[in-house]
């Protein structure tokens, strides 16, 4: 029965209506600009953001130029309340000419807070956190120390304003690459996705740390400005079915950064916790941990999953279910044009080991079901065609071949709400994890599984 619930959880999908009304009312979206280009010895900023996902994920684009300097970099911003937006510490250098300033970066953190002016025009201001501040490199590591310290002086003591020039939300191909961080090999603040059987949890302080934080779930204040030290404050948890989002935001670093906090959370079968104790935490301002909720399971035996029993219950209530490799080694007839959409850029989503030689894939649309359909090839076998994505999950139960099985998700339209998107879970004996898919006609998605042979085992 509980393996049995554990399935129906997969068949909901919550937050998608709420997302999308959030989008299109969403106030931080879009382009900011401070400065002008080309002015001797002042910063031009150009802050470009994407549409919010997952209650508070905002992919962006940075891009930042001073004197002959210019640079563009990648980070996420996190929603921390209704008019402010976290910056995370890790920024993605995507280019920096003729030079590059090294640390100077790390400097900038904080918060943007939305603010309009009389003439009711919509503007960021930051408000940083402070902390010690590391040494800057050399002129001869960087190539223009002067360039250097005047961007160091700006992202540490000026007072700028960042205005709204436009609300249509940055887009491009590197938005997914952020949003499966660190799946995707570069990590933005947001930590590997933590599965629990429980909706309800607390959360506690522990160790010698002496920061400030506030902690949001789903985009909703847990608590607000804890002291790293109170072991006494227990605060409870209530998560929704599927993919929850806990953020931890520094309100005042500890003696050093990385004992600012640790809060361990506690769902009473499995217990993580959110610190900045790893260097890329460093001078963070926020930490994101997706969290998902699926439903009980029999801990009785060696194996978290049943994966016969799970299809045995899908099968007796209908579910239709694919297979791979298909019975009697049906080949499904593939028309040149399908064909063709092998040669798109494939965008890896998730790399993942499995020790078990079976995996199920559920597949469902975890925003607004509007007619999307994919079609989905392992290892260069086409195993279907056209499937519509809805919002109940569809699965596909898979035999991994021993090393490396590549899966790709192609878009065969973009249904009414562009791009191509669903959610994709892999359930083996051993573990689950969730994956955003996000194709359209230029770029399909790519997730690989390394299936390891027990020893003495044959292929």
């Amino acid at each position: 029965m509980r393996l049995y619930l554990a399935i129906i959880i997969l068949l909901l999908s919550h937050n998608a209506i709420a997302q999308t009304e959030s989008n299109a009312n969403d106030k931080f979206r879009g382009t900011w600009i401070f400065g002008t280009k080309d002015t001797p010895n002042e910063v031009y900023m150009k802050l470009e953001v994407a549409n919010m996902h997952d209650y508070v994920l905002y992919p962006s684009k940075l891009t930042i130029s001073i004197n002959s300097f210019t640079a563009e970099y990648h980070l996420l911003l996190v929603k921390k309340n209704f008019r402010q937006i976290a910056i995370g510490h890790p920024k993605k250098v995507i280019s920096e000419t003729p030079f590059s300033v090294g640390n100077v970066m790390l400097q900038m953190n904080g918060v943007f807070d939305l603010q309009t002016d009389r003439n009711g025009k919509s503007f960021l201001t930051i408000n940083r956190q402070r902390f010690k501040k590391v040494k800057l490199k050399t002129a001869k590591e960087t190539g223009d120390e002067n360039t250097a310290n005047l961007l160091f002086g700006f992202l540490t003591e000026t007072n700028f304003r960042l205005f709204q020039t436009s609300d249509t939300a940055w887009e491009d191909p590197s938005v997914l690459e952020i949003l499966n961080s660190p799946y995707s090999g570069y990590y933005y603040g947001k930590k590997d996705t933590f599965n629990v059987k429980s909706l309800r949890g607390v959360s506690k302080f522990s160790g010698k740390n002496s920061g400030i934080v506030s902690v949001s779930v789903n985009g909703r204040t847990l608590f607000d400005m804890g002291y790293a030290n109170d072991k006494t404050m227990v605060n409870e948890i209530k998560l929704e079915p599927g993919i929850n989002m806990i953020a931890m935001f520094v309100e005042q670093y500890g003696k050093k950064p990385n004992l600012t906090a640790n809060l361990e959370f506690d769902f009473f079968a499995t217990k993580t916790a959110l610190n900045f104790t790893a260097p890329e935490d460093f001078t963070s301002t926020c930490i994101v941990i997706p969290v998902v909720y699926y439903g009980d399971s029999d801990t009785g035996t060696t194996k978290l999953n049943n994966l016969r029993l799970m299809k045995e219950q899908l099968l007796a209530r209908n579910e239709t279910i694919y297979y791979y490799p298909q019975e009697n080694n049906q080949q499904l007839i593939v028309k040149p044009e399908v064909q063709s959409t092998l040669l798109r850029q494939s965008t890896i989503v998730g790399n993942l080991t499995s020790k078990s030689r079976e995996v199920l894939l559920g597949l469902w649309d975890d925003a607004v079901e509007d007619g999307d359909s994919i079609s989905l090839n392992i290892n260069g076998t086409w195993v279907v065609q056209g499937m519509p994505v809805l919002k109940r999950p569809q699965f596909i139960s898979v035999k991994l071949n021993a090393g490396v099985n590549k899966i790709i998700f192609i878009a065969d339209n973009q249904g009414s709400i562009i791009p191509n998107t669903s959610m994709l879970e892999i359930i083996d004996d051993h573990q689950r994890k969730s994956f955003k898919i996000n194709t359209d006609f230029s770029q399909n998605n790519l997730i690989n599984i390394l299936y390891e042979l027990p020893p003495g085992s044959n292929p």
